[in-house]
Formats: C-alpha cells, structure tokens, sequence
C-alpha cells in the first residue's frame, strides 16, 4: 500500500509517518521500480501498537523502540499485558511455564497447589516437582516437546513443599519462536488427586461386586439400570453393556408376573425394602424363577439415591426342597409299610397281597415311575407277577438273563438300566413297548432270594442311587412279609 493508505488506515499523517521512519527505524517498507514506497500489512501493526503504547503512557521514543527491537511481531500494550497477568493468576487451574527443566513463570494457583509462594517455586527445577521414580518419564515427555510434540492429556505426581504428593492432571504445549527455535513448554494442571483416589475406591467396589458369586444389579431412582456385575450376567443371559443404561421396564414380561412387578415397584418408589418370588425372562426366551432381594440406597442426607437387588436362580433350591420332601416321603412309607409287614399273619388288614400292591404303588409313585410290579420266583424258577401298578402286567417274565427282573435276581444286586436302547446285559422285550429307563432290585427272603421289584419309566436316567436305595428298603419289607 502506498504511504497515504497506510495514514488513512492508522490515523497518523504522512510526514508523521516519514519522520518516525527516519528517527526510529520504525517502518521499513519496499519500493517500487519507480523508487515509490510501499508497506504491508505489519507496518500498519507497528504503526497500531505504537499509537497503543503512547496511550499507556511510554513514551514515543520508548514506545517506538520496543515495537522496532520486537520484529514483526507486535508487543501487547501495558494494559494487555497486566489483563492477561489478572486472567493467569485468577484462574482455578495451575499455569507453569519451562524451558530446559527451568521454570519462567507460575501463577498463584500453581504455588498454593504446591504449597509455597510464587517467588519460592520460581526457585526450583521443574524436575525438583517430580519424584524421583517418575523423572525419566518426564524427561521423555519434555524430549518430545522438544520435537514438536503434543501429548495427550496425562496425570503425573507432583511433590508439594511439605513432602506431600499429589496427582494432576496435565495439559502441556511447546513453545517456538517465529524463526521455529524452542522456547519451552506451557502446561496447565489441576489436581485430581481425590478424584483418582475415588475412582480407584470405585474400581475397587466394583471388583469385589464383580467377585460376588450373588447377582447383583443397581438401579437409579428413576429405574435406570446403572450396574450389573458378572454373576447376573450368567444368570439372566443379558451382557452388561446391551443392559446399563436401559430402564428397567424396557425389558420383557414373563405372564402372570405384572403384577409381581407392580408390586416390587410401588416398594421401590417408597424406597423400601422388597422381598419376592418372580419369574425371570432370559435372554434365550426361556424363564428362570428367582427370588428378588431389593434394598434402598440413600445419600448420608437420606436422599433415595437408588437400590440394590439381589436376585438368585431358585431352580435348584426348589430341587433340593424337593429332593428332600420326597426323601421324607420315602421314610416315611418304608417306616408304615415296615409296620404292616410286621404285623402280617395278625392283621387281616395287612394281608400278604394287600402289603405287596401298597409296596408296588408307594415305588411307583414316590421313583416318579410309569410302571411297578413284584414278582416272585416259584419252584420251577419262573417269575410270576405278584403284584403291579398299573395292574395290566404279564403274569409272568423269563428267568434269568431273559428279562431285567430275572437278570437282577441271577446277580443278587440291584440293576439300573439307564437307556434301554443301548442295554445288551439281558432281554429287554419283557418291559412295556414305551419304557426308556428302568431299575430292579432283588427281594431277599429267609431261604435266598425270593423275587425282584421292578420300576419302568418312560424317560432316560429316571433312577438314581438315591431312589435304588428306596427301593432296596422296599425289598427288605417285602422279604420280610413274605411267607
């Protein structure tokens, strides 16, 4: 631009502008083959910070200087400069400035995260801040800064006066001048050292809840799934992260357990404990039946921040309830019918025939069976059916290896036949055409071996030790009521 723009553009006259170029060197432009002038953008810069600098109160000479010594880069004004020093020391995040391990510059935040005066920090190295251990990291890290680098935001130690230490969390910047040679770095930390201290806690409590074998879910008060750990992943089929976030109610309803639900909710929403019975869908769409144990979660103010629910799969509670239930059964019919063996031949009512078809029941409904009966060998060593459930049973059954029953009696023991389909020990065409599984046991007398009680099932694996043993008390009853 021609010296009359540069005038019109910074407000100060032409031969002003002449004279401050001959006096103080401040402009410097070009000229044209025609031996014209010509400035450029930064002269009309110089020219503004000039003008800026008077106004604070420099002198012109002086002003005019430090705009020339500052090259093409414009010096802020006084006032620029004390606002940028007020936003530096006011702000709640510390500000350090380094080159070479040397620190420059810290605001007050810096020094009172620290521990000391401003002044005092200005004393140390920037490697005199760091443990020792941790120094060659940092040394690595300014290396790096050296080379253009900008690291990612990091969290280091820092070493207040007291001999305390602290974590921060570290934004950090080189410095180049315009010509591209390094002047240092700036970095700007805050300590987060309680932060770490509770994220870690919270690691912590979140392991050791991932280590319970109890499933374990938190929900928010407003019914959001915040957490669930490992176990009831297992148990309810869902993954964790296809589940925090999502509502409770986003989730299926087996039928008939609405109600349960409305129920568990209404408690929730008072922030009172809760214990049931719920039929669970999941995730293979199959239902598991569980038992719900929720508790509130409050704030040290009382404030309901949520609940705990503990849920466990009953399935297998409820088959050793069961289990057990029919093992009292068991006793409890080999104990009558052990009586009524006793006294057989004195009671018309606990004839020999009438014990042996309650004995063939009791086996056939407490073994979960299809088919009992009782048979008896006679002298010729054929097996005649003495008693069966239900009664439409041959009359008899080969001896020996010619049938299960037979089979059991040649080998004085209890026989237990899982799945028919692969048995080759003995012929299994006397059991009924539907059974898959099926056991016998031999009825000892006082004179040997007097018969064989037999159960049939239409399912595979219907017979376990436990129920072979029920059936051997059944056998002993028997041997002793028979004549």
């Amino acid at each position: 631009m021609r010296i009359g723009e540069l005038a019109r553009r910074t407000g100060v006259e032409a031969g002003t502008l002449r004279a401050w170029e001959r006096r103080f060197g401040l402009l410097q432009p070009t000229r044209t083959k025609g031996g014209q002038r010509h400035y450029t953008e930064a002269d009309v810069a110089r020219i503004a910070s000039v003008r800026r600098l008077v106004h604070d109160g420099m002198t012109l000479a002086a002003a005019a200087e430090r705009v020339a010594t500052a090259g093409d880069s414009a010096p802020p004004s006084e006032t620029d400069s004390r606002l940028l020093e007020q936003i530096l020391q006011t702000l709640d995040q510390a500000v350090v400035v380094g080159k070479d391990a040397h620190l420059r510059y810290a605001n007050r935040t810096a020094a009172k995260m620290l521990g000391v005066s401003i002044d005092e920090l200005l004393t140390h190295s920037l490697f005199d801040l760091i443990p020792e251990e941790d120094r060659p990291g940092a040394k690595e890290t300014q290396g790096g800064l050296r080379q253009g680098e900008t690291p990612a935001p990091f969290d280091t130690r820092l070493r207040r006066a007291d001999g305390t230490t602290i974590v921060v969390e570290s934004v950090v910047r080189p410095m180049f001048d315009r010509a591209g040679r390094y002047e240092g770095s700036v970095a700007i930390f805050r300590d987060v050292t309680e932060r770490r201290a509770a994220e870690a806690q919270d690691r912590f409590r979140v392991a050791m809840l991932d280590a319970v074998a109890e499933a374990l879910m938190a929900v928010t008060s407003d019914g959001t799934i915040a957490y669930m750990n490992d176990a009831a992943e297992k148990l309810w089929g869902w993954k964790a992260e296809d589940v925090v976030g999502r509502p409770v109610e986003s989730f299926p309803v087996i039928d008939g357990a609405q109600p349960l639900l409305d129920d568990l909710r209404a408690h929730a929403t008072a922030g009172e404990p809760y214990d049931c019975e719920i039929p669970t869908p999941h995730f293979d769409g199959s239902t598991v039946p569980c038992h719900f144990m929720m508790r509130p979660v409050r704030s040290t103010e009382g404030d309901l921040l949520g609940r705990i629910i503990v849920f466990r799969d009953v399935r297998e509670q409820r088959r050793l309830d069961e289990e057990l239930r029919i093992r009292d059964l068991r006793a409890s019919a080999v104990a009558v019918l052990g009586a009524r063996a006793l006294a057989s031949g004195s009671d018309s009512a606990s004839s020999e025939d009438t014990l042996l078809h309650e004995t063939v029941e009791a086996a056939r409904r407490l073994l979960g069976a299809d088919r009992a009966r009782m048979l008896e060998v006679e002298g010729d060593d054929k097996l005649v059916v003495r008693a069966a459930s239900p009664d439409d049973e041959p009359a008899s059954v080969p001896p020996g290896s010619g049938s299960l029953a037979g089979y059991a009696i040649l080998a004085h023991s209890a026989i237990v036949v899982d799945d028919v389909a692969s048995e080759r020990r003995f012929d299994t065409s006397s059991l009924a055409p539907e059974t898959r599984s099926a056991a016998a046991v031999p009825v000892f007398g006082p004179g040997g071996v007097r018969g064989a009680l037999v159960v049939q099932a239409s399912k595979v694996r219907s017979f376990d030790n436990a129920g072979v043993a029920f059936m051997h008390a059944l056998a002993n009853v028997v041997g002793a009521a028979l004549k």
